[in-house]
């Protein structure tokens, strides 16, 4: 499926075009308790998928249930704290289960990196030519709920 990149507006005001998804997060074993849509941003640098912690509620999860950990930026240093949880994330009609970092006052939504959608998805970027990506879902990691 192939998506227009997003204007983003950065921390010295200026805007850039970035790669924004709309996905789900649900419970991974109660079907009905599932998220809003979140917009969350494509990231091949981020090791990890990340969500900010205040959707956990929605879920029936408690942030502190989940394995303690802490969010490593450039720096090499811990930026802040996280906790890990397996949730079920859905992008348009796949649903996969993932191990996700939730992030306290994380200031956007989420961020899908590599473990959890990468290796589950073949992501193009076409900046240059059509300020779009396409995303296309490997068979090999198909999960059923």
């Amino acid at each position: 499926m192939r998506y227009r990149f997003q204007p983003f507006e950065l921390d010295d005001k200026t805007v850039d075009l970035q790669p924004v998804l709309e996905v789900r997060l649900g419970h991974p074993l109660h079907s009905g308790m599932m998220s809003k849509r979140i917009e969350v941003l494509v990231d091949s640098g981020s090791t990890d998928c990340m969500f900010n912690a205040g959707v956990l509620k929605r879920l029936g999860l408690k942030l502190e249930n989940g394995l303690p950990s802490g969010v490593i930026g450039i720096s090499g240093k811990v930026e802040a704290e996280s906790f890990y949880h397996s949730v079920n994330l859905v992008v348009e009609d796949q649903v996969l289960r993932i191990k996700a970092a939730f992030v306290p006052g994380l200031c956007i939504g989420g961020v899908l990196g590599r473990r959890g959608f990468f290796d589950n998805f073949r992501v193009t970027f076409d900046l240059a030519s059509r300020q779009s990506f396409e995303i296309e879902r490997h068979l090999a990691g198909l999960f059923h709920p």
